[in-house]
């Protein structure tokens, strides 16, 4: 019998996959009820990044959620994903969709850059070991 269950939930899983169902409700054993839901998996486009104090990232999800900070402090979001480095730190960025799933992307601030150069040396290095096509 539990063959027979493995099977379907592989099967439907399966299907579910393909063609990209929602939600699928599989038969409910004596153990438990199974639901494999594809949609309730929320995702974001990025689980972790470092930015430069006062440099901004939109974030997305791949469903409709409402955004917030862990630290107003070291970032600002708005309803749209729109994230900026406002001070120095660590701080979470999360996500919540209307079921309660939360998803967070970690975000590490620190002092932009103010000048950015490269030695000749180093030019020189890093032109050399490009192939030649």
């Amino acid at each position: 019998m539990k063959r027979f269950f493995r099977r379907t939930l592989t099967a439907v899983l399966s299907a579910a996959v393909i063609i990209g169902s929602a939600a699928v409700v599989l038969p409910q054993t004596a153990d438990s009820g199974i639901l494999a839901s594809a949609a309730s998996v929320l995702k974001l486009s990025s689980s972790a990044m470092s930015l430069g104090k006062g440099e901004s990232v939109k974030l997305t999800a791949n469903q409709s959620v409402k955004w917030r900070t862990s630290s107003s402090k070291i970032l600002t979001v708005d309803q749209k994903g729109n994230v900026k480095a406002v001070g120095n730190g660590t701080a979470w960025i999360t996500a919540k969709n209307n079921s309660g799933t939360e998803s967070s992307c970690r975000i590490t601030v620190k002092n932009a850059p103010s000048s950015v150069g490269i030695s000749k040396t180093s030019l020189i290095h890093w032109v050399l070991a490009k192939p030649i096509h």
